[in-house]
Order: C-alpha cells, then sequence, then structure tokens
C-alpha cells in the first residue's frame, strides 16, 4: 500500500483567508498552504550578527551600556530588524561564548562601567581604561578590572534608596 509524502500539504493542510486577512489582497478568498500563512505573518527583514564584546567600549571590552544603544540606533536608522548576538553567558576557561560556566548568568564582563558612573555609583577618575590590542580583548586584564570596579559600584548601592528597593524588587520576582 502506497503511502503518501509527508512533505506535500494536503486538502486539510491550507486554510481559507477571507478578505482582509493577510495574503488576500488579490483574490477575496485564497487558499495558502500554512507556510505561506507564516511568511505572510513573518515579513522578510534583515540584520546583524555582531558580539556585544566587539562594540567600542573604553574598558577593553565592548558592554551593554551606551555602545549598545548607539548600534541599535544605528541598525533602526540602517532600516535593519534583527540584532543576533553571540550567547552573553561568562565565558570558561577557553574565553569563548559558547564554553561557559553557566547557562543561565549574565557576563558581568559586560555590565557598562559608564552607567555605574552615570548613576552615580562609580566616578570617572576611579576607572582605568584598558584598551583593545588589535582588536582583541585581554581578559586577564579586563576581568579584574571590571570586578573590582563592580564590586565598588555595589558597595555603594546602600547610599542610593531608590536602587535598594529596586534590587529588592528584583530578589522578590
Amino acid at each position: 500500500m502506497a503511502t503518501r509524502p509527508t512533505n506535500r500539504p494536503t486538502r486539510r493542510s491550507f486554510r481559507y483567508l477571507g478578505a482582509g486577512s493577510v495574503g488576500a489582497e488579490s483574490t477575496p478568498r485564497m487558499r495558502v498552504s500554512p507556510a505561506t500563512a507564516t511568511a505572510a505573518r513573518w515579513p522578510r527583514a534583515s540584520g546583524v550578527l555582531l558580539p556585544v564584546t566587539g562594540l567600542s567600549a573604553g574598558h577593553g571590552i565592548g558592554d551593554l551600556g551606551p555602545g549598545a544603544r548607539g548600534f541599535l540606533d544605528f541598525l533602526a536608522r540602517a532600516g535593519q530588524r534583527y540584532w543576533q548576538m553571540l550567547p552573553v553567558t561568562p565565558h570558561g576557561r577557553c574565553r569563548s561564548p559558547y564554553d561557559t560556566i553557566s547557562s543561565f548568568a549574565g557576563s558581568p564582563a559586560l555590565l557598562s562601567l559608564d552607567l555605574l558612573v552615570e548613576d552615580g555609583l562609580l566616578r570617572a577618575d576611579e576607572l582605568r581604561p584598558i584598551g583593545n590590542r588589535a582588536g582583541r580583548v585581554r581578559y586577564a586584564e579586563v576581568i579584574p578590572a571590571k570586578r573590582q570596579a563592580i564590586e565598588l559600584a555595589f558597595s555603594r548601592i546602600d547610599t542610593r534608596p531608590e536602587l535598594v528597593r529596586a534590587l529588592a524588587a528584583f530578589h522578590e520576582r
């Protein structure tokens, strides 16, 4: 007994779109496959693959601060719809975004020290600049320097009651 090929749409797999539905502009009623209906709901769009660490920041590694916001603004002006990132988890011994010590945690190296300065938790003169050498992140310098700055900012959070409340609310979620 012959079986029906599974990659071919059956009569039941089609649905009718009435007037006013997506894809029904040319005829008042038309038959479309599920794949066509999905494509009509999700129009073509393009984007860019860029790791967060590749953004420009003055602290040796790109982060989720003003540089990321500026990049998003650039994408919007360029008509791009998507920013595909590499994983933003803490890296393991190989310093690869795919060799991570946690699949749930975010990397502290991607926290923006500039935003901590804006929030008054750090002073600009407390940050030591770490440059990139030939476009490479010097993790041996960046990670300890950022960790020290983040710990200093966290030690000062008690001076900002609104941040203490926001942190407590976050913990309760």
